[in-house]
Parts: structure tokens; sequence; C-alpha cells
């Protein structure tokens, strides 16, 4: 069993370490365990309780309260547990933009365009914060050009932190993370006396909530946990690590958004001032802050806190980017798909990763409760998107889980990891697809046996593993170049029917030869959600509800704003497709062209058509039907003025 898992981290491209053993060829070294899956993940989603002040403008202390503790339920429970599923079962970077490929190429671009939709107006947020707390800690003005430079110096910085790649974003984290916590542990016990019922829990009329900002603000701050899912390559045993790392974080991410929340709602301050930034005014309040070190502590955590989180924000954000172009849905998948190698190793997508920069920073200058209001609706369709993923996997007739219980003596092998394991290894003149092959790396006879007989795989019959070994064509390696993730999902599927029907007709049934495979992917990495359709319905009903409940309040126009900008999308890569057709055309009409008029091609046309007058030639005119053989005694006066003019 140790060579049966062991093998395929080996063939699996991971952006993850790699070391060289002495007993057989390098194995992955994965960085991410459960602290760092908490930290970052904190960061992800929260790096403090910041923006927390819109919400309190919005709704007032009650209602406030109250979506604090509501919204974890209904978000940030079903989105952990969705992502740590398919984030097992899609082990690979850019796992969002992956998590709908089974459902079609048209919806995976709308789900594509959407995130990325989500990540043009959601990343921004955490500049534009930037800007209001360094407005408040030195009392700024609050100007359009000077927001749009601070916006250009963050984002700089984030994108020459992100070129380091994951692991500096690691430990970036942990070093942040005490930094920005602990002011507002002091900030809570500096308040405790001031605590009374009447303010915490002031109730505001009905009908003056602001709930558009209300709960795009709420929902904004409980998302990021399906961008842990780009992380799933780096995360050491995920199928433990995700669903406890994740519910940790959702527990550790709520209570640092309700105590401060209470604190500051003690406080003797108008509720319509809690705009983004009052914390550092609330912390003004109290008499610990003598000499403003407090407040001073707060606005310099809450620069360094949306600096952090879009940090890591940007990285999972560049992943899906990458993601994307993989799957054609960008133009220049070209430039988007380079990945540069640092000194440790470790592949980094830094033009995606620049590329984003650009087309964020310039919405960093806009007010942060304009960019709030219109992420809710991207938010909501984020998870709708997710929801439907997670929902097709399990139950749709493509999806990954039928697949594997289709085919349960691969079924480990058929995540993205494994394909694209498999499509570095079809780029070679012959293709070697056969599942002992990848399972144990051995020589086989000409017939297709393993020579080591012991091993499962020897079972295989004769017919099996020989008939998947075979010689492709120009056209086919052209296919699997230009859509090898398709391609090798296609030799996938046409595996498994191929050792069905040789099981069937050699009356081996796999499953009973073989019990241990079934549990093969259960006793590795794969997460499911317990309690059968019960625990799927928990997941899936309030996520429907918040997305229902978003669209409702959130009006016509983020609706129309965001069908246009996928029309948009869709019309861009269709007339970027068309044109590189039609270039590929030109170019191979020149080269055409060019070969009909070298002399080589005239000589060869002249012989052509003079041996095919010499076979269908007429007798009166002296034509031999003997075929041509490069020379001919005919007399010059014998041939047909056109092959004349050819020569």
């Amino acid at each position: 069993m140790v060579d049966f898992v062991g093998q395929i981290a080996v063939l699996a491209p991971d952006p993850g370490k790699s070391k060289q053993t002495k007993a057989g060829p390098r194995e992955i070294v994965k960085r991410v365990g459960m602290l760092e899956l908490i930290v970052v993940g904190f960061f992800m989603v929260s790096a403090g309780p910041f923006g927390i002040e819109e919400a309190i403008n919005a709704g007032g202390p009650l209602a406030t309260i109250i979506a604090i503790v509501v919204a974890p339920l209904f978000i940030s429970v079903p989105l952990a547990l969705m992502s740590a599923e398919l984030s097992t079962l899609f082990p690979c970077c850019g796992s969002p933009i992956d998590w709908t490929a089974d459902m079609g190429h048209f919806i995976s671009s709308c789900n594509g365009y959407c995130r990325l939709l989500f990540t043009i107006l959601d990343n921004p947020l955490y500049a534009a914060s930037v800007t209001d707390y360094l407005t408040s800690l030195f009392n700024l003005p609050n100007k359009l050009w000077l927001r749009l430079i601070f916006s250009f110096i963050v984002y700089a910085l984030v994108t020459v932190l992100n070129c380091f790649g994951i692991e500096i974003v690691n430990w970036f984290s942990i070093l942040l993370s005490v930094v920005i916590i602990l002011p507002f542990f002091i900030f809570f016990g500096a308040a405790a006396p001031q605590f009374t019922t009447e303010k915490i829990f002031a109730a505001r009329p009905f009908n003056e909530i602001d709930w558009v900002g209300l709960v795009s603000t709420s929902v904004w701050l409980y998302s990021g946990y399906d961008c842990m899912g780009s992380l799933a390559n780096d995360v050491r045993n995920p199928r433990k690590v995700y669903p406890v790392g994740l519910l940790i974080t959702v527990l550790i991410v709520t209570l640092v958004y309700l105590f401060p929340t209470i604190a500051g709602l003690s406080l003797d301050m108008d509720n319509t001032k809690w705009m983004n930034g009052a914390f550092v005014e609330a912390a003004k309040l109290l008499s610990i802050d003598r000499g403003r070190w407090l407040s001073t502590w707060i606005g310099v955590g809450g620069v360094v806190s949306n600096v952090a989180i879009l940090n890591v924000d940007h990285f999972c954000s560049a992943m899906e980017i990458y993601a994307m172009a993989e799957n054609n849905m960008l133009v220049g998948k070209k430039y988007l798909m380079k990945q540069y190698i640092t000194k440790k190793g470790e592949p980094i997508p830094r033009v995606a990763i620049i590329v984003l920069a650009i087309l964020c920073f310039p919405l960093g200058m806009l007010d942060f409760s304009v960019l709030i209001d219109v992420n809710g609706l991207m938010t909501a369709l984020s998870l709708f998107f997710q929801t439907m993923g997670f929902l097709y996997a399990r139950y749709g007739r493509n999806g990954i889980i039928r697949r594997m219980q289709r085919a349960p003596t691969i079924n480990q092998y058929t995540t993205r990891e494994t394909i694209e394991a498999i499509t570095s290894a079809a780029h070679t003149d012959t293709m070697k697809v056969g599942i002992p092959d990848i399972l144990h790396n051995k020589e086989h006879d000409p017939n297709g046996r393993s020579n080591d007989h012991s091993s499962p795989a020897s079972n295989v019959p004769p017919n099996t593993a020989g008939s998947l070994e075979q010689p492709r064509s120009a056209a086919d390696m052209e296919t699997v170049s230009s859509n090898p993730a398709n391609a090798a999902q296609n030799i996938l599927d046409e595996t498994a029917r191929e050792m069905d029907s040789a099981s069937k007709d050699a009356n081996l049934p796999w499953v009973v030869n073989h019990p241990q495979l079934l549990h093969a992917s259960a006793d590795n990495d794969l997460y499911r959600i317990p309690c059968g359709i019960v625990g799927v319905l928990l997941v899936t009903v309030p996520a429907f509800l918040v997305c229902i409940f978003i669209a409702v309040i959130s009006g016509w126009k983020p609706f129309l704003f965001t069908i246009v900008f996928v029309a948009l999308c869709f019309a861009i890569n269709a007339a970027a497709g068309a044109i590189a057709r039609c270039v590929e055309r030109r170019k191979a009409k020149r080269i055409q062209n060019s070969q009909l008029a070298s002399p080589s091609f005239q000589l060869a046309r002249i012989q052509a058509e003079f041996s095919a007058n010499l076979e269908d030639g007429d007798e009166r005119n002296g034509f031999s039907h003997a075929p041509y053989s490069g020379e001919s005694s005919i007399p010059l006066s014998n041939i047909p003025p056109s092959v004349t003019s050819l020569r």
C-alpha cells in the first residue's frame, strides 16, 4: 500500500518543495500544517475586526451583534465545510475555478468570470481600508489623488512580497498576527467596566436599518474560506487538517469580531460615527490611552492587518487567474500561465500577480462603503457557484464522486492532481497511461504485464495496460498540448471503461480481488461531509438562502453590471480566439505558398504530371504505360504544352 499511495506524489506536479531520497525518486514536501492553515485562513477571512465598523453604522448595535453571531452559521460553516471537501477532491492551485470544471465549459467560464469580477472589486477594499486608517491616524485629507497614491504603494508592496511565494506569506502572516490582535485584548479589557446592556443591545427601528450595507458587510467579513482551496497542494494530511483547521478559524474569527464590537458599543460614541477606521477614535475615549499609544497601535494594526490580508488574498487570486488561463478562459494565457522558479524551487505565477495588481489598484481610491455595497452580490454569486459545484461533484452525472464509483480501482487517480501528472507524460511520442504503470512505475513486458507479479497490478488482464500504450500521431499530440486537462481526463475515463470491460471478460472483478482499492482515497486525503444527505442539506440550504436574500436586497443594477461584465469577457475571449485562429491559418497559408514556390516542389509537380500522362496517355501520341522512373526517352515534341510550360 505504501507503493500504491506514494508513487502518485512523484508524478503530480506540485508547487511544494521536493527532495531527493536515497531509496527512490523525489517526494513532495508539503509545508502547510494545522497551525499554518489556521493563521493563513485567519488572514484570508478576517485579520482583525477591521471593517465591522461599517456594519455598526448600517444596522445599529443589536442588529450587528446578531449578524456577528448568526452569519457564521449561514456563511462561514457551510463555506468552510464545502471548501474542505472540494479542496481535497481537487488538490490543485486555483481550486475555486476547478470546482465547477465538470459542469461544462460554459458554467465553468461563468464561475471564473464572476470570480474575476469578485476579485477586482474585493481586493481593493483592503487598500481602501489602509487609506482610511492612515487618514484617521494622521488626520490626512480624504482626497482622491491621495487615496490613489496609497493604493499604488500598497499594491506595489504586496506584489513584491507575493513574488517570494506561499512560504514567505505564511511566515509574514504568523509574525503579524500577534501585533494585530493584542491591542484589541487591551481595548476589550479597558472598556469592560463600561459594559451596559442598554448600549450593547440598543435596537434601531427596522425601517431605519440599511439592510444592503449590513448584509453586504457581514457577508464580506465572513467570506474567504473558499480561497483556502488554493492551498490544497501545500496542505499536509488535508483530510484531517482542512475541516478541523477551517472550523477553528471560524471560531477565532467570530470571537475577534464579537469582543471588540461589544467593547466599542459600550463607549459613549454615536453609532452613526462608526465608519471604517472608527476603532482609532473609540480607543481615544479610554482613560488608558494617555499619550495616544493604544489608538496609535490600533491604527497601525489596521494598516498592517489590511496589508497582510491583501497579501494572502492577492496570491490566491493570482492562482485563480492562472487556473482560468489554464482552462482557456482568458486572453493571453501564454503569458498568464508562465511560472517563475524561486531560489527555493517554488513556481510563482508572477505575470498573473502583476496583471491582477494593475487591474485592482485604481479601484483602491474609491470609498470603502461604495465598494462594500457592490461586493455583497459578488460574494453571493461566488457562494452560489461553489455550492453548485459541490452538489455536482457529489451527485452530478459526470461529477468526480460518480467517476470514482464507476471506476473504484482508480478512484484516487481521477483528481485534477493526477490529470496534471498524466498530462506531464502526455507530451512524449508514446503515451503510457496504463494505471499499473502509474501506480507502480514498473517496466512492462510486450504484453503489458508488470514484471512485479506480486503487486495487485500484476492481475491486470494482458490487453488492458498494453492497449493503453500506443503511439500518438502529430494531431493527437497537438490536441493534448492545446487542452491537456481534458485530454488526460478522457484518457482516465477510457482507461476505466477498458479496465471494467476487461475485468468482466476475464471474470476478474476488481473490487473482489482488491477490496483495499475501494478505500484508497478514504485512507488518505479525501474528506467527506458526514451524515450523508442530511449533512449536505445542512450545508447547502443556508448557503442558498443567503444567496437569495442578497439577490433580493441588492436590486437589479448590480445584476445588470455582472451580466454585462460576463458577456464582455465571453466576447473578448471569443474574439481573441477567432483572431488567433485567423493568424494561424494565414501563417499556415504562407508556409504552404513558400513550399509551392520552392524549386523542389515545382520539380516534384512536373514529375507527378508527367507520370500521370505516361500512365493514362494515348498510344497514338507514343506514350508508354510503364511507370515513370524519373527519366524518359519520349521526344519533347510529344510532351503536352502544359507540362512543357511548367518545365
